[in-house]
């Protein structure tokens, strides 16, 4: 009960002004209830004014919806004369409501009156959530299987989990107050657990430590333990934490194994020889592809050459049917050329040798370049090819002729696995500091089951197998680790019947912004 005398009024402002500093929400009303003070924590923690809220109710402002009828029948406790304190679910302005600890006391005037009801409120949202984290703390600390002991810096036991109960036999009420050597089973046990307790006390932690403890009934527990300090909010070490495992099933797996050590060595040594031919044989194997690849390079530019002599017809002019051949073994000489290149290429990655050489590379400069270099593959045929260009270049860091030849492999595919009257189009695009190359068709597609295998050396897609569409398996797998190998990220999209996008990122030397192709 509070006695109020408003005639002095001096007083009254020192207080009024008094509790408009303090943190809590301090609210003043009359005997109906209606606001007379509002000071500034009460602002903020209600979200009203105190222009707002003087001369409304304060059940129209401070409770949550759920807590007005609470709220009505505490009033009335109030306007009986008798105090109230707990805790009530209030909200904000913005109708959040959150917990609250009010404390809410009726001022009597000098003659016995009523006068007025005070109320004091702290927002206990964090106290709450606090409150809930150690109870859930608490609740997996007693659920864990593993033994978890709380001590002091001086090695008495605090806190004993069920998991311990279970690893040493004792209850918590047996054990709680007593000291933690009282699991060593000889005295060189004892002194390694005091000088445990002196090297964590010194903030220094212990990991995985594996040794013995003895149980209440005498017998030995192999444990594995991690002792830890343990800190208070304010940074300062108030006690020690040993989380312990029971070790002695690993520690009999250990022996089984030590038992057999011999014959796992000898088999292994057995693998490793003929793991050591294995590797030799794919030696053998990748100087036998990276020679006949090399053998197979020469021949083939000679026939490129004289290719194209006979189609510039310096030798004589070519009949209609006599240039149909020689575009037949054109295009036969350029299969085999990228193959071979693939082959090389795939050989260098085995190696360890694909190491680019680095220079500024105008993206936009390869695409046209394999515009131009697969003209011939689209003569004859009804396709449409869009390769449209940038109003400024796209400059990236990096190998051209691996770059190129990624967009080669990726172009012609598209090419390969697109039927007449498709379309392909291989498209730039730069966005802050990433240049993407698209290439997009509407050809057969792939099945998406079978998409994570498409960077996988020699994999071919069924739609490609069933349709007896000629290829390596080795285009997209070299793409990928060229890409990588610059820093970039390569994606495919596709479905059966609805073409395949394949999206290549790389970063740009420059950051710049294109906003359309030019045409």
């Amino acid at each position: 009960m509070v006695v109020a005398d408003p005639s002095d009024l001096s007083t009254v402002r020192f207080q009024a002004l008094l509790l408009d500093c303090v943190g809590q929400a301090v609210i003043a009303t009359d005997v109906a209830g209606i606001v007379i003070y509002w000071n500034g924590a009460a602002e903020r923690m209600y979200g009203w004014t105190a222009q707002e809220a003087l001369g409304r109710s304060v059940i129209e402002l401070t409770p949550a919806p759920q807590s007005v009828e609470e709220a009505t029948s505490i009033f009335a406790e109030l306007a009986a004369g008798r105090e109230w304190s707990g805790e009530f679910v209030v909200r904000h302005r913005d109708g959040r409501a959150f917990p609250a600890h009010v404390t809410d006391t009726p001022v009597f005037g000098a003659d016995g009156t009523l006068q007025a009801i005070i109320g004091i409120s702290s927002d206990i949202t964090e106290r709450r959530r606090a409150e809930q984290a150690v109870r859930h703390l608490s609740a997996i600390v007693e659920s864990s299987s593993d033994a978890i002991i709380g001590k002091t810096l001086d090695g008495t036991i605090v806190s004993w989990n069920r998991g311990a109960e279970v690893l040493y036999g004792y209850t918590a009420h047996e054990i709680t107050g007593q000291h933690i050597s009282i699991l060593a089973h000889d005295q060189a046990t004892a002194e390694e657990i005091s000088a445990l307790t002196r090297r964590v006390a010194r903030g220094d932690p212990v990991e995985h430590l594996q040794t013995v403890r003895r149980h209440k009934d005498g017998s030995l527990v192999d444990v594995s333990l991690s002792v830890s300090p343990v800190y208070d909010g304010d940074g300062s070490m108030s006690g020690i934490s040993t989380i312990a495992r029971n070790d002695s099933a690993r520690r009999a797996t250990e022996r089984a194994l030590a038992a057999h050590a011999d014959v796992m060595v000898s088999r292994l040594a057995e693998e490793a020889e003929v793991s050591s031919r294995l590797r030799g044989l794919d030696r053998m194997k990748d100087d036998l592809v990276a020679n006949v690849s090399h053998e197979l390079r020469t021949p083939l530019a000679s026939i490129l050459g004289y290719i194209e002599l006979i189609r510039s017809e310096r030798v004589g002019l070519l009949s209609a049917e006599q240039r149909g051949w020689a575009d037949a073994i054109g295009r036969g000489c350029d299969r085999l050329l990228g193959l071979v290149d693939n082959l090389l290429t795939a050989s260098a990655i085995d190696a360890g040798q694909l190491r680019p050489a680095v220079s500024a590379v105008d993206l936009r400069e390869l695409v046209s370049s394999a515009c131009r270099a697969l003209q011939p593959a689209t003569k004859g045929r009804r396709l449409t090819t869009r390769f449209p260009a940038l109003s400024v270049p796209v400059i990236v860091q990096g190998d051209p002729g691996e770059l190129e030849q990624v967009v080669l492999n990726l172009v012609s595919n598209a090419l390969k696995f697109t039927a007449e009257d498709g379309s392909v189009v291989c498209a730039l695009h730069v966005d802050g500091t990433r240049a993407s190359l698209t290439v997009s068709d509407d050809g057969i597609g792939i099945p998406e089951s079978e998409q994570s295998l498409l960077f996988t050396r020699f994999f071919r897609s069924s739609t490609a197998t069933d349709r007896a569409i000629p290829g390596t398996g080795l285009g997209l797998s070299i793409a990928s680790t060229i890409v990588k190998s610059h820093g970039g990220d390569i994606s495919i999209v596709s479905a059966p019947g609805r073409g395949t996008r394949v999206t290549v990122e790389l970063p740009v030397a420059a950051a710049s912004t294109v906003l359309t192709p030019a045409g």
